[in-house]
């Protein structure tokens, strides 16, 4: 699993290198323009300037969701770093080495949310692989009768330990039934 996590990871930075590298100027708003004539036929009506700001969002999801699980020691505000970090050298080339390119901080804005939101996601993917591990694991042990499923006890039915405490004799004459003691 890890191998094919690996060659995914492998053909989405090639993609993303060709994308956000590539010094022909028409590549990115060709597709721009494109997704916004197809959202916009089936009634999505929107422009040009969102659908690029969804497609940098998406452009930097995978990095952070796929490599979450390459990386698993890397938490989500690592990832929004990265994503950062990327996308701010992603700009500073476009700006000052592909002159017919364009750079734009709107782009960073885009590019550190995608990195959020893909490392949001593997989170959840983690933490839901994680409770149906243990499910499934219970259910096993439980099965070859390792272990039994108690109920857990309400929050009612639990007992308050500060009434248990007050109906203790304290050891003077009047809480307790023992006569008192004469001289």
């Amino acid at each position: 699993m890890k191998r094919l996590l690996w060659v995914a990871y492998a053909v989405y930075l090639v993609v993303f290198a060709y994308l956000v590298w590539d010094p022909d100027p028409t590549v990115a708003p060709s597709a721009v323009y494109h997704v916004t004539d197809i959202l916009n036929s089936i009634g999505i009506g929107v422009g040009p300037s969102m659908v690029e700001f969804g497609l940098n969002v998406l452009l930097f999801t995978p990095m952070s969701l796929i490599g979450s699980f390459i990386f698993p020691r890397l938490r989500v505000a690592d990832w929004v770093l990265i994503g950062f970090v990327a996308s701010f050298v992603v700009e500073l080339v476009q700006k000052y080495f592909l002159p017919v390119r364009s750079a734009d901080e709107r782009d960073i804005v885009a590019n550190t949310l995608g990195a959020l939101i893909g490392a949001v996601l593997a989170w959840l993917l983690k933490w839901a692989q994680d409770r149906w591990l243990r499910s499934e694991r219970s259910e096993r042990l439980e099965a070859k009768g390792l272990v039994s499923r108690r109920p857990r006890p309400s929050a009612s039915s639990t007992r308050d330990v500060s009434s248990t405490r007050d109906a203790r004799p304290t050891g003077d004459a009047s809480s307790t039934s023992e006569a008192p003691e004469t001289a």
